[in-house]
């Protein structure tokens, strides 16, 4: 039994102390006066009866946990093995349900791939390598459901063995529905198929379930067929070489509004479509059936421009594929609807590759302009010969852009917003003058205005003004948001204006001018406001703006059998001759179609409601008794806003100074003079600077600077101030006012004076300031001068930082997959096509992304991309790599090739790791995964441990060291090499202090130990039954008696089998001189005497006891006590001195209360009077009858007799006034008294034999009275009396 104690963690708490109530330490000591020891035989017994409770309690744990483990059985991707869930290799969780790390997958031409059955947590990133064992086959994915956050968890598929290989497709958000089940397919270039997920540290959500299956027919085959030995089988009803063809009929039975010939629709008049689905007046989507093999692959954020021929041209674009960015210039030929690709005229130097750049056609040569070439957003400026098919590089813009948008008016090019990897999100406008080459920075008036990233703008030739709407915008550093906001800018008077809101922000979407009409499609409506909710990433939604009447109209949506092909972002889209040609996109996948929209025809509706409202693409108005088309210019507005005149104009400065009406500013808003509100003014030199009210919408330096309203303080955009210069007392205050600078005294470092500046020099006035000490818009700073001029914009920007380490450390977003430094709120500007795999803002993180951190093979194959090369000793030691199937994969620029050399291929493994795991401490027996045997000092099952008196983490090949406790532990903890010390009260990493602050004392080091100081007359308790405990055998006493001639008793009690030594010493010996050495410690007692040891004064003995060889839990009584003898002649006059005390006491408590109560009463009697002398006197007139002759009872019978009794009682006279008190808890009782009349009848003469009495009673107490029976027969009924008059005196 006592063994099973050992192994079981006790914390008990036993009061084994002395009568008296004990203080307790916190070293877990008690102690007490002493006043005699408690009997060993009852210490015993309750210590025994303790440890037997908490035996039952820990037996009723034990195997209430064992019932708890049995439900391991629900293990999802794991085994069930001794009650815990042992898990497949890739997951993870108490039941692993949870993807992790690389999934292992059956061999098989079909399976599941999921990331568990919970939803997918934070931070995590899983893989799956699909082997279809022989190459050239076909892969069909079917998504079951499919549930992420949208543009920042993403599925990746490639057509390959790793995360280096082609991207076929980046699934994020809503992919399908119940009824929907997307389905995709494509032709494997080998044999593997790598799928990896990658969430982010945001939000989680339900994840996916994927069917694959491998099968060996052509691309084509569609999903009506089976696949048999290469061969499409068709499903009953469908027939053609890929069973693509209906046999008999057209499918949905052309809406009934057609007829089937030849497996085709034949649309009745007023309806088109591939299934005659669409009426004549909608807008009709026409998919253009190109004609020709060529085509380009699917590629987003590319430019499509008409060449005012016959042809369009498409230009650049992000695809997926061998190459992520086109390089490709496509030439599609509308006359015969074939694409052609173009072939540059050779030379070094052009534009490609890049996505999100613009192109515009002038004079028979394309100008390119910014985009994102190679990971970096540029500003250079391009041409492209029409006739010559030669680049040229012209100008390089004031600003780098990508998300931007540009057209040609009049002979400049005007660039709107976009994103600047150096100014942000930028609300500025650039031209660019075809005649000069020459760029400027537009200064512009009109409304306060906030561009961005993703926006679409159409120019609006008859009207002369652009359209810009939507896109993705910030106005802080870490912030970011869609808006849905319509802007007006006109390129002639360089003035901003504020149109109606459409009520649906987007971003990355498309517009086009038809008809005077402005259409817009598709784009992403997802924003970080809805981050965590379920959304589809991608929309396909037409909404119509007319500008005539201000107002926007959303079309109806396509049918449902075109619904989820169109759904894209990032397409281009051009006009010409009242069409619209709509090219690529991004859908999860790159788009390779070509769409031709078409308006609804006017002549469709028949009726004058239905032809004034028709928006589809064409504005129609009823003429007689048709509807046609109306001329672009003239109104014909339902619902027109009259308010956009003024309201276009969002601050005072733009409201009072337009040019187009008279407006004012009333408040916040600019209303038109027939408003009629409060508080407006005319007065332009009344309102504030609108730019310097918003400085802190600009986020970096450069963007704030370039604003002389504005300026930046290092850390944020502030207003500059507008005091006098001579008002700033500081250089910081007075490079705040643009119209100041500061002037810095002679030979001074850090004083000077504010100044008036004229524009970047000391104006006139203020000329005796040289040149040398002059300092505008920044301050002096150390007393060279050439730092001292340094821009206060030098911080280097995000994109300029070239590690994850530095990139973090600065605030920015690293992306590993790119290596790449973005600004936090830009992610969405470089990745919104999911291009960054892997991407981390903490500094903490960085190694986990580099494979040759890792130092396992576990932890290697966790990452995506990297891949185990195993050490030759085949030990468990190793490299982590990038890698792939094949191999190692060395990163050649943006491109990734396979190097067999840096691990041969005996070595390398990348779906699965060596069975020999023993940390390079050990070989395996026979080909297995059993260690040998470990190395010493190491131990485990994989060698993973260090053995007792040895410490540190011996994987990955590193070594054990040994523990160093100043010979006061036997060991120390395997990891941390902290020492377990065997001494109570010693203390530290190495056993090398003690413990003073619970009163040990001494010296650990060079043999030394920690003694308790006990003090003399206290008996102390000590539980060693702690957690913290188990390692202590010792515990050392140290007493120095205090008085001379006493003796000392010393005692000692101990829970179980210890030893104890016994020593002292004083000034006289001061080695130790041995007292008792090696006794068994049950329960020992023995006394000092005084005259054979000096205590107190010069001889100081000390006593030292040693207590060893015990195990915890323990617990032990130690008293040292000299005490003093009875005096019994100073007993008895204390006793007698006290009893005497306490008589007088208690008879002056006696007399006191005595005292009291004699003084309540006579409160009382006073009151009572004063209430009867206040009583009102009235008179009451009372009716006596007159009494009669006594009546002859008859008493024949007992009953009657009784009766009357009860008559002659109950005739008593009742009260004649109640007169409540205040607190209606008493009254005073008036009644009519009787006067005896002796043995006569009557009063005497003269007296009326009647009194007037009164009482002080209490209200409410109904009292029962029982009556006095008569000698006799019980009567059969007892009536209790009850009077409901006041009868109980106060």
């Amino acid at each position: 039994m006592a063994e099973q104690l050992m192994g079981l963690d006790l914390n008990l708490d036993l009061d084994l102390r002395s009568r008296n109530h004990p203080r307790k330490n916190k070293n877990g000591s008690s102690f007490s006066t002493f006043s005699g020891i408690r009997y060993l035989s009852l210490f015993r017994t309750f210590y025994k009866l303790c440890i037997l409770s908490f035996l039952i309690l820990a037996t009723t744990e034990v195997s209430s946990s064992k019932s708890k483990s049995q439900a391991c059985s629900d293990c999802d991707q794991g085994k069930c093995i001794n009650g815990s869930c042992v898990c497949l290799p890739g997951w993870r969780g108490s039941l692993c349900d949870q993807c992790y790390g690389r999934i292992r997958v059956q061999p098989g031409k079909s399976g599941i791939i999921h990331d568990g059955a919970v939803n997918y947590t934070k931070d995590l990133a899983c893989s799956w390598l699909l082997d279809a064992g022989e190459s050239k086959q076909r892969i069909l994915l079917e998504f079951h459901s499919f549930a992420t956050e949208c543009s920042w968890d993403h599925l990746y598929i490639h057509n390959g063995d790793s995360a280096f290989a082609p991207l076929v497709a980046a699934f994020s958000g809503i992919v399908g529905d119940t009824a929907a089940k997307p389905r995709l397919k494509f032709q494997l270039t080998g044999r593997y198929v790598f799928i990896h997920f990658y969430s982010d540290a945001a939000y989680t959500l339900p994840g996916f379930n994927i069917s694959y299956t491998f099968d060996d027919c052509n691309l084509q085959c569609s999903d009506k067929a089976v696949c048999n030995n290469s061969i499409c089988q068709c499903e009953p009803g469908w027939s053609g070489e890929n069973c693509d063809v209906l046999d008999k009929g057209c499918l949905f039975n052309c809406s009934q509004h057609g007829e089937c010939l030849q497996g085709k629709c034949h649309c009745d008049s007023g309806y088109r479509g591939l299934y005659c689905d669409v009426t004549e007046g909608d807008l009709f989507v026409e998919n253009v059936k190109v004609q020709g093999s060529l085509s380009p692959t699917g590629q987003a954020s590319a430019s499509l421009v008409y060449d005012e021929s016959d042809s369009l041209w498409l230009f650049g674009g992000y695809k997926m594929g061998n190459e992520e960015v086109g390089k490709d210039i496509f030439r599609f030929v509308l006359a015969n609807e074939t694409w052609l690709k173009v072939y540059e005229a050779a030379n070094e130097s052009s534009p490609w590759p890049r996505y999100g750049h613009s192109t515009v056609f002038y004079k028979d040569k394309f100008y390119l302009f910014g985009g994102v070439c190679e990971g970096k957003i540029k500003a250079d400026l391009w041409s492209f010969d029409l006739a010559l098919h030669e680049w040229t590089q012209l100008m390089q813009a004031p600003r780098d852009l990508v998300g931007h948008t540009a057209h040609v008016v009049k002979d400049m090019m005007v660039v709107i917003f976009g994103y600047s990897s150096k100014y942000g999100y930028s609300s500025r406008v650039l031209e660019y003058s075809f005649d000069s080459g020459e760029w400027s920075v537009v200064k512009t008036t009109g409304a306060l205005i906030f561009g961005g990233y993703g926006h679409s703008s159409t120019h609006d030739i008859l009207r002369g003004k652009i359209y810009v709407y939507g896109g993705f915008y910030s106005l802080s550093t870490t912030s970011y948001n869609l808006t849905d906001r319509l802007y007006q800018y006109d390129p002639n008077t360089k003035e901003w204006f504020f149109l109606s809101y459409s009520g649906s922000a987007r971003y990355l979407h498309s517009a086009a001018m038809i008809n005077g009409l402005m259409l817009t499609f598709g784009g992403s409506t997802y924003s970080d406001a809805q981050r965590g909710g379920q959304t589809k990433c991608f929309t396909s939604d037409f909404m119509i703006y007319d500008r005539d009447c201000n107002t926007w109209h959303n079309l109806p949506r396509v049918t449902e059998e075109n619904v989820a092909i169109l759904d894209r972002v990032g397409q281009s889209m051009v006009s010409l001759n009242n069409e619209i040609y709509m090219f690529g996109g991004f859908s999860s996948i790159g788009k390779t179609d070509l769409y031709k929209i078409l308006p609804g025809s006017c002549s469709y509706f028949k009726t004058e409601e239905s032809c004034s409202k028709a928006s589809s693409g064409v504005k129609c108005i009823w003429v007689t008794d048709h509807c046609e088309v109306l001329q672009q210019g003239f109104k014909n507005c339902v619902e027109k806003d009259n308010s956009a005149t003024c309201s276009g104009y969002n601050t005072c400065q733009s409201c009072l100074n337009n040019l187009q009406s008279s407006c004012n500013w009333c408040g916040n808003q600019c209303v038109s003079p027939q408003a009629n509100l409060e508080n407006c003014t005319k007065d332009v030199s009344s309102c504030r600077n609108a730019v310097a009210q918003n400085c802190g919408i600009f986020q970096n330096c450069l963007s704030c600077q370039e604003n002389n309203e504005c300026l930046w303080t290092g850390t944020m955009c502030e207003e500059r101030q507008s005091k006098r210069c001579s008002e700033h007392k500081t250089c910081t205050e007075c490079r705040k006012n643009e119209n100041c600078g500061w002037c810095q005294d002679e030979g001074a470092t850090k004083t000077g004076r504010c100044i008036d500046a004229m524009e970047d020099k000391p104006s006139a006035l203020s000329s005796s300031c040289q040149i040398e000490r002059w300092f505008y818009k920044q301050c002096p700073q150390t007393e060279n001068r050439a730092e001292a001029e340094k821009t206060i914009c030098s911080k280097k920007s995000c994109n300029s930082q070239t590690s994850c380490v530095n990139c973090t450390k600065a605030r920015c977003m690293w992306c590993s997959s790119w290596n790449q430094c973005i600004d936090n709120n830009s992610y969405v500007a470089y990745f919104h096509y999911g291009q960054c795999m892997d991407w981390t803002t903490i500094s903490n993180t960085c190694k986990e992304s580099d494979c040759s951190h890792h130092k396992t093979c576990s932890e290697c194959q966790a990452v995506p991309k990297c891949g185990w090369c195993n050490d030759k000793t085949n030990t468990g030691t190793g490299t982590c790599y990038d890698g792939s199937m094949q191999g190692p994969i060395v990163r050649v620029g943006r491109n990734s090739v396979v190097d067999s050399s840096v691990c041969p291929a005996e070595r390398w493994f990348f779906n699965d790791c060596p069975k020999c795991q023993c940390h390079g401490h050990s070989t395996c027996k026979n080909d297995t995964s059993v260690c040998k045997s470990c190395e010493p000092p190491t131990t485990g099952s994989q060698c993973q441990f260090c053995s007792n008196g040895f410490y540190g983490v011996p994987k990955y090949g590193a070594n054990c060291k040994a523990c160093f406790c100043n010979n006061q532990a036997d060991t120390c903890d395997h990891v941390t090499g902290a020492c377990y010390c065997r001494t109570r009260g010693v203390i530290g990493m190495n056993c090398d202090s003690c413990d003073d602050k619970n009163k040990y004392t001494g010296n650990p080091k060079n043999g030394g130990t920690c003694y308790y100081r006990l003090t003399t007359d206290f008996q102390y308790t000590f539980n060693l039954s702690k957690p913290e405990d188990q390692n202590y055998t010792t515990i050392n006493f140290l007493n120095t008696p205090s008085s001379s001639d006493r003796d000392v008793d010393f005692t000692l009690n101990c829970s179980s089998t210890a030893f104890i030594n016994i020593t002292y010493t004083s000034k006289s010996f001061p080695e130790e001189s041995g007292f008792i050495s090696g006794h068994l410690c049950d329960y020992f007692r023995t006394k000092f005497e005084h005259k054979k040891h000096t205590f107190g004064g010069r001889g100081n003995t000390t006593f030292m006891v040693y207590v060893y060889d015990f195990k915890t839990p323990f617990l032990l009584q130690i008293s040292f006590v000299q005490q003093e003898k009875i005096n019994l002649y100073k007993f008895f006059i204390i006793f007698f001195s006290c009893f005497l005390a306490l008589i007088l006491l208690v008879a002056a408590a006696w007399k006191i209360k005595h005292k009291v109560e004699s003084y309540r009463r006579g409160r009382r009697l006073e009151v009572e009077m004063q209430q009867m002398a206040r009583r009102p006197f009235s008179t009451i007139a009372v009716e006596i009858e007159k009494k009669s002759n006594p009546v002859v009872v008859d008493r024949r019978d007992h009953i009657d007799s009784v009766l009357r009794r009860r008559k002659k009682i109950g005739s008593k006279p009742s009260s004649i006034a109640l007169e409540p008190l205040k607190d209606n808890k008493a009254a005073i009782l008036t009644l009519l008294i009787q006067l005896p009349t002796g043995n006569s009848d009557y009063a005497p003469s003269g007296i009326s034999g009647l009194a007037v009495g009164s009482a002080l009673v209490a209200i409410g107490s109904n009292r029962k009275q029982s009556l006095d029976h008569i000698k006799g027969d019980r009567p059969k009924m007892r009536k209790n009396l009850t009077y409901t008059h006041p009868d109980v005196c106060a």
